[in-house]
């Protein structure tokens, strides 16, 4: 009962009295509240902004943060990873070659680091001269591709400077 109450005093706010005229004290409420709605809907549309982007700012943080620890988790594993190889593939050193010398199963194991290491080497040169004959292969491509391309677009670039002259000599 009381919410047809209030529908209908805004309804009797909106229209004219019987007169024709509504009364001055009903037109000031009804300026009064609607500037305040306006005023609540400002403020409450600034706020649901103003958190939104806090919230968004937080997750840009938080993104940033974790890929910030993966490069640096990444970088370390790939140190690692990379000393480990250097070890591995690593000359033997004067204490290496002594302790060698002096036993049986020592120098087999040197023998057989040394052969391992020469060839790892082999196989890496081999994989850098297939991969610069790659290049040179995709370079040759590309030139002749500029080239290509360079001589369609001076073709076509004479046939529009041909035409556009015959259009000007039309429009004159």
């Amino acid at each position: 009962m009381a919410r047809q109450h209030t529908l209908t005093t805004k309804a009797s706010r909106r229209s004219p009295t019987p007169g024709g005229n509504s009364t001055s004290k009903e037109e000031g409420t009804h300026d009064d509240s609607q500037g305040s709605d306006d005023q609540d809907t400002i403020k409450l549309a600034k706020a649901m902004m103003e958190s939104s982007k806090k919230r968004r700012e937080a997750k840009r943080k938080a993104i940033e943060l974790e890929h910030g620890k993966r490069v640096i988790k990444t970088r370390a594993n790939i140190t690692k990873l990379m000393d480990n190889e250097k070890q591995k593939s690593a000359p033997l050193g004067a204490q290496d070659l002594f302790t060698a010398a002096n036993s049986k199963e020592g120098l087999l194991n040197a023998a057989r680091l040394t052969k391992l290491s020469i060839n790892v080497r082999k196989a890496q040169l081999e994989r850098l001269a297939s991969l610069m004959k790659k290049r040179s292969m995709l370079e040759t491509t590309i030139i002749a591709n500029i080239r290509a391309m360079e001589t369609a677009y001076f073709d076509c670039s004479d046939e529009i400077t041909v035409i556009c002259k015959g259009r000007l000599e039309d429009l004159r």
